[in-house]
């Protein structure tokens, strides 16, 4: 009965084991790619006032 419990716990283990891995969310053969980034292409101007002071800011993002 002894020997049951240790074959089980083996056969538990390598079919756990034998899961598929998730593919990875870039690399070599997959482009990264996020719905929120896409939204941040492009030229952004910002403007607003710090510690009283008018402000303004422009930004470009783009992927590379």
């Amino acid at each position: 009965m002894r020997h049951f419990g240790i074959v089980a716990f083996l056969f538990c283990s390598l079919a756990t084991a034998a899961e598929k891995v998730p593919e990875p969310l870039d690399g070599i053969h997959r482009t990264f790619q996020d719905a929120l980034l896409d939204r941040m292409v492009g030229h952004w101007e910002l403007a607003g006032t710090v510690m009283g002071r008018p402000v303004q800011n422009d930004f470009s993002a783009e992927w590379c």
